[in-house]
């Protein structure tokens, strides 16, 4: 039986109500969080990772220093493990699909070139599973959207295939909850998908997941937390404003208060209660730079401050209690 949307709300708030803090911060210029846009498309010249200083609800570009030898990208994606950031596939400036993985170091802001991935590969979705392994699904090498997923061991540097997934997923997303990798929308190359799948580890296999979207999305964000997936965005034959969420014990998808604005190819994160919504293109193909927020408790957005800069194709991530945030808000002590 569907359960009612409003009591597995009602969990997450209580579970998110609950939860406490557990680090200080010493100097109280130094704010406790900061939201990073790593690369991405822009109709300007903007810089390569502008900053979201949430206290005081202000853009800032990262100083030149501290990101120079990251390369223009678009289509790419980021993903956070420790003090590292690692970047993975994406367009080149050139506007050409590759094969890179970089690593940001956040302790002296150098850059480290590892082993290319098999496939060239934009439009994909990535992360981080068991702390040790980064994946790559799906995504297009410039001739066709590809279905196969490669795994990279953090310790030993390699790369490695994992099964297919049942579909071909460009422009699709992915999410981690518990052991399981989620591969979410996406296009197949002939049309815009609204179906899930997970992947399990221990067989290396795929499988069909619970209920497909209530919507076809693809240039879709998602995010997880107590074992809920939000999905939000996207285009079929428009641009999405709308919110899906999933419990994934229940296995069906549940509409939440849609956005201020419809938009794809945009980046989202999550922090605590709320999850970030940056950027993208609108519902008139334009490139914005708006920005909100969802309060999962409230179950609501918020307009926040715009970018600096219009911008999609971006990645972004939560840095938080970090000694690295002084150097990206160019403060001197």
């Amino acid at each position: 039986m569907k359960r009612d949307v409003r009591e597995i709300v009602n969990e997450q708030k209580k579970i998110l109500n609950n939860s406490e803090g557990c680090y200080k911060i010493h100097d109280i210029r130094i704010p406790s969080k900061l939201l990073l846009t790593i690369g991405g498309y822009s109709p300007l010249e903007c810089p390569k990772v502008t900053v979201y200083n949430s206290s005081k609800q202000e853009w800032y570009h990262a100083p030149e220093k501290t990101c120079s030898e990251i390369p223009k990208l678009f289509y790419h994606k980021c993903i956070q493990k420790n003090r590292d950031i690692y970047i993975v596939g994406g367009c080149n400036e050139n506007n050409h699909a590759i094969d890179t993985l970089l690593k940001w170091n956040l302790d002296n802001f150098k850059l480290t070139s590892f082993p290319q991935m098999v496939h060239r590969r934009n439009f994909l979705s990535a992360g981080l599973y068991e702390n040790e392994y980064l994946y790559a699904l799906g995504g297009f090498n410039g001739r066709k959207r590809l279905k196969s997923m490669e795994i990279f061991d953090i310790h030993h540097q390699y790369w490695k295939f994992g099964a297919e997934m049942n579909f071909s997923r460009s422009d699709g997303t992915s999410v981690s909850v518990d052991d399981k990798i989620f591969a979410i929308g996406g296009y197949n190359g002939e049309y815009v998908e609204n179906s899930v799948e997970y992947y399990n580890h221990e067989r290396d296999k795929w499988f069909i997941f619970g209920s497909p979207m209530n919507h076809n999305r693809r240039g879709l964000s998602a995010v997880s937390t107590n074992n809920c997936i939000y999905v939000v965005g996207g285009f079929n034959t428009k641009r999405l404003n709308s919110i899906e969420m999933m419990d994934t014990r229940e296995g069906e998808w549940h509409f939440l208060s849609p956005m201020f604005n419809a938009r794809s190819n945009f980046s989202m994160s999550i922090f605590e209660n709320d999850i970030y919504a940056l950027g993208g293109c609108d519902q008139f193909s334009r490139i914005i730079g708006d920005c909100e927020k969802y309060d999962i408790v409230a179950g609501k957005w918020e307009m926040l401050p715009p970018l600096k800069y219009h911008l999609s194709a971006h990645s972004s991530i939560i840095l938080e209690y970090d000694t690295a945030i002084s150097s990206l808000l160019n403060y001197n002590f």
